[in-house]
């Protein structure tokens, strides 16, 4: 998964899920990073250009949001 697709997957989260209008605050992917855990899944974790944490992302299809629980979003 790339860093795009973990963007678009949060702000998806957000919107659609959270039901969040008006200005998002947007994954800045030179704060970001990406890493591979032991059993193959890519974990974002997205941070915003003044790096405040966001939240993370999963291949899998869980989005873990700064607040709140973990959700499938697939």
């Amino acid at each position: 998964m790339t860093f795009q697709q973990a963007q678009f997957k949060y702000i998806s989260y957000l919107r659609d899920t959270e039901g969040v209008t008006g200005e998002i605050d947007y994954p800045d992917e030179e704060q970001s990073h990406g890493t591979k855990t032991k059993s193959g899944v890519i974990v974002w974790t997205l941070y915003n250009m003044k790096g405040y944490f966001l939240g993370k992302v999963y291949s899998s299809g869980y989005i873990q949001p700064k607040y709140g629980k973990i959700v499938n979003s697939n």
